[in-house]
């Protein structure tokens, strides 16, 4: 027995001594590339957008180990629309694809893959809704969260926001969480409320508006260089982004390569009501309506294309549902073609929803929650035509259950 012993700990040695070799190795041939792996090094763009209270970086620093060891990797991103993409010229300029390449190209020896959850116009109360689906079922290893234009400032967001960080550190296999906080063009961003809730989980945190804007203030460039609009970035702007995040990662890969003693992470209480644990989207792929009238299933909406679509005049449809909070996502449209449908929750009238809106003034794909409750009962859903719209066209994309 101890001869079994003494030859597997000289096997776990001699495994763990070749990980760290390889490692070596890794960074030296990389050498090149990790030297130009941003222009923002040693900046004081880059010392501004990291500049928070020190994080807990040993899941972070655990991921980058396992990569440089060949660990198959699987980042993810979850966020609006820039996280999507919107309005870099094509993918390759988009931030998440920039940071996707630098892994790729630190870790040429290690399968890398990566999700985008991004998704134009909407919140962390979405993104609660569906991280299991699109992101913690793939079992990611690093998550990237970007809602801070979105998330509006209030305590429901912040609870929504907490949620979506907890739902994803208590994963089975313990994903580490980057926070990224974008900025609008006058500077205004949730990021000191989302900065309150990193700073409390000692998350590692990101700013580009910290990066940028007093580079704007100064005369440096002005926000038109880095985006055509109000919110978001264009290449220029996506490419800043990608740079202070890769600068960021090279960071803690060399601080991870010079100490290998790693604490656990420990998981702090929660400040806000968990309410948000189990939640879910759910559309016609999952459920049925229990009656229905000038209701079809469709596909409008290509991030959610399980639908109800109204087919006539007469439109009304019913759900039952057992939950304690009830939401809803449905499509709107700029062109005035929709109609406006009243919701009533067991018999009683709650709000009601215009399949329209202005330009600039709201989001195609919007959400609603329209019931908070602390405890689970079955509940009726009914949606239906208003007596006084002039359009009947309404699309369901699903409804947000927890």
């Amino acid at each position: 027995m101890q001869s079994n012993n003494r030859v597997f700990r000289w096997t776990n040695w001699i495994a763990k001594t070749l990980c760290v070799i390889f490692i070596f190795v890794q960074i030296s041939a990389d050498r090149e590339f990790i030297a130009n792996a941003t222009a923002l090094k040693d900046t004081q763009m880059y010392r501004r957008s990291t500049n928070f209270v020190p994080a807990d970086t040993g899941r972070l620093e655990r991921v980058l180990i396992n990569a440089a060891c060949g660990k198959d990797t699987t980042i993810a991103f979850i966020g609006g629309s820039i996280t999507e993409g919107y309005n870099a010229t094509n993918k390759s300029n988009q931030y998440v694809q920039n940071v996707y390449k630098w892994w790729c190209e630190s870790f040429p020896f290690t399968n890398i893959n990566m999700i985008n959850a991004g998704v134009g116009g909407t919140s962390s109360y979405l993104g609660v809704h569906r991280v299991k689906s699109e992101v913690l079922d793939y079992m990611p290893d690093l998550v990237f969260i970007e809602f801070s234009v979105n998330d509006a400032f209030s305590y429901e967001q912040m609870q929504t926001y907490e949620n979506l960080i907890r739902r994803i550190l208590l994963a089975p296999n313990e994903p580490a969480v980057v926070l990224v906080f974008m900025t609008d063009k006058d500077g205004s961003s949730q990021q000191d409320l989302d900065c309150a809730l990193g700073t409390y989980y000692r998350l590692p945190m990101i700013s580009y508006g910290n990066a940028v804007m007093p580079e704007i203030e100064a005369g440096s460039f002005l926000w038109s260089d880095i985006s055509s609009d109000s919110i978001h970035p264009n290449d220029r702007g996506h490419i800043i982004i990608a740079e202070l995040i890769n600068q960021y990662l090279e960071d803690i890969f060399q601080k991870a390569c010079n100490s290998f003693i790693k604490t656990e992470y420990i998981i702090p209480p929660a400040i806000t009501p968990l309410s948000y644990m189990n939640a879910m989207v759910v559309d016609s792929s999952s459920i049925m309506p229990t009656a229905s009238r000038d209701f079809e299933t469709a596909s409008v909406n290509y991030h959610f294309p399980n639908d109800w679509n109204a087919t006539g005049e007469n439109a009304v449809i019913t759900f039952t549902i057992p939950a304690a909070n009830i939401g809803l996502i449905y499509q709107r449209c700029i062109e005035g073609y929709r109609g406006q449908y009243d919701v009533y929750i067991d018999d009683k009238y709650v709000t009601t929803l215009d399949g329209n809106f202005d330009r600039g003034k709201g989001t195609e794909t919007d959400t609603i929650e329209l019931y908070r409750s602390d405890r689970v009962e079955t509940h009726n859903i009914t949606i239906i035509k208003s007596a006084d719209s002039e359009n009947y066209m309404f699309t369901i994309l699903g409804l947000l259950i927890s």
